[in-house]
């Protein structure tokens, strides 16, 4: 059976390897007007003896897996593998927007029925006339799947459009140099992960029962025994003239939530985002922010505002609405998809004392999203607990107040947070469980 997938690997790769490739160097047929190629052939059988495993890494290449999106594949061993991101040689202290000298970003969502070809086609419209661009048809993983070169874009970069189960993928290769003398290093890295890429059996540990809800052109599924109810309203736009001012927008609010006498309540908001960003800089830039972090695939915090600065060695990731207090910690970052959109979700806490103990009362799971055509901004704020944080912000038995101080404070914090990104069980039992949440917010579906 080895000896058998073995040979299945190696002609697939082969078949893949010659189309993909030529001399070389990544086949670039820059053209005046969009073009299409005939599609590659994997067998049925082919597809049914990969359908259940994972490629099996070598001495150059590692296995990267994503049970959350459902899919897996080989990168170079010399790539350094980051959340959705792979990167040839990572650029660490750049301070910029590259972050190797060559990387893919995987972004996933819902392909609301429609065909790679049909999600190619539309971003290509979407550019109008005047672009060199190339387009081709191709088989990845038994899937139909579009290639498109041409794209305009702030990196020149390959695009690999895939949809599975009704889910897209889309795999961008950066940065794509068609008419390069010698091979670039984004070359190997596109060939290995294209030819192993295999999706996984659909997740069916995920939550998908519970209570369904529909309202203001937005729906969600919250998990049984999370709450018995909601409120569903249209918030006013603020009449404050603060930099904490919002747009008017749809807010569903749990009753009967888990946990109760918490400084925030459990709400999910879905706010406009051209509205919200025209109503000052400081929004503006935190739904760039969000953007760029989706767009790369990788998590770029930023320093606190001035008005929040305080001695914690902390950065902030992007956060709505916007309030009078900066994030003490995050925790737990990592990507979701939703119905109609990505984000990412973490745990944090916010305060404007200078050295705030982590507490029960205050912390609380957000997610910060994106519907995938950017007209709405999607922010989840669920409170949680755990049983060694503390009631509140007062006397912490197992962290006496002499941990809020500038000599101690730095120490306690780094390693609450480290207590805090252990994996979800039985030695870090979050309530609610940070997969229900998780399961309700891929459930959204904002903004119909």
């Amino acid at each position: 059976m080895k000896r058998i997938l073995y040979t299945i690997l190696t002609a697939a790769a082969v078949l893949l390897g010659n189309y993909f490739f030529s001399n070389g160097t990544l086949e670039a047929n820059v053209e005046t007007s969009v073009s299409t190629a005939s599609p590659i052939a994997v067998t049925a059988s082919q597809i049914a003896t990969l359908e259940k495993t994972c490629p099996i890494p070598t001495a150059d290449t590692k296995l990267q897996r994503n049970d959350n999106d459902g899919y897996c594949f080989l990168h170079p061993s010399y790539s350094t593998s980051l959340t959705g991101l792979i990167v040839i040689n990572p650029h660490t202290n750049s301070g910029g927007d590259i972050p190797g000298d060559a990387w893919v970003s995987i972004q996933t969502e819902t392909a609301g029925n429609r065909t790679a070809a049909q999600v190619a086609d539309e971003r290509i419209a979407s550019v109008g006339a005047g672009f060199n661009i190339t387009r081709k048809d191709v088989m990845v993983d038994g899937e139909q799947a579009v290639l498109v070169d041409g794209l305009p874009g702030q990196d020149s970069t390959r695009y690999v459009f895939i949809v599975h189960n009704n889910r897209l993928y889309t795999f961008e290769f950066a940065p794509w140099y068609p008419n390069a003398a010698t091979p670039t290093p984004l070359e190997n890295l596109y060939s290995t992960v294209m030819e192993s890429l295999h999706f996984l059996p659909s997740n069916t540990s995920e939550v998908t029962s519970g209570i369904d809800i529909s309202d203001m052109g937005t729906s969600f599924i919250y998990p049984f025994g999370l709450a018995n109810g909601t409120q569903d309203e249209v918030v006013p736009q603020s009449s404050s003239d603060a930099i904490w001012k919002s747009p008017a927008h749809a807010q569903f609010t749990l009753q009967g939530y888990s946990l109760q006498n918490t400084t925030y309540q459990p709400q999910i908001s879905i706010y406009p985002a051209d509205q919200y960003a025209q109503m000052g800089d400081q929004p503006k830039l935190i739904i760039e922010r969000l953007q760029t972090i989706l767009q790369m695939q990788t998590f770029f915090p930023q320093p606190v505002p001035d008005m929040f600065v305080t001695i914690r060695p902390q950065e902030e990731l992007p956060f709505l609405p916007i309030l009078d207090a900066g994030q003490v910690f995050h925790a737990q970052e990592n990507f979701l998809s939703f119905q109609n959109g990505s984000g990412i979700r973490y745990v944090t806490q916010l305060s404007q004392a200078h050295f705030p103990l982590i507490n029960n009362r205050d912390a609380f799971y957000t997610f910060q999203g994106l519907t995938g055509d950017g007209k709405y901004y999607v922010s989840v704020i669920m409170p949680i607990n755990l049983p060694y944080l503390a009631g509140s912000d007062g006397v912490d038995p197992d962290n006496p107040t002499d941990v809020q101080s500038p000599d101690t404070y730095p120490a306690y914090l780094s390693s609450m947070v480290d207590r805090l990104n252990q994996a979800e069980g039985e030695a870090n039992p979050y309530a609610p469980s940070l997969s229900s949440l998780d399961a309700l917010v891929r459930s959204l579906l904002a903004g119909r």
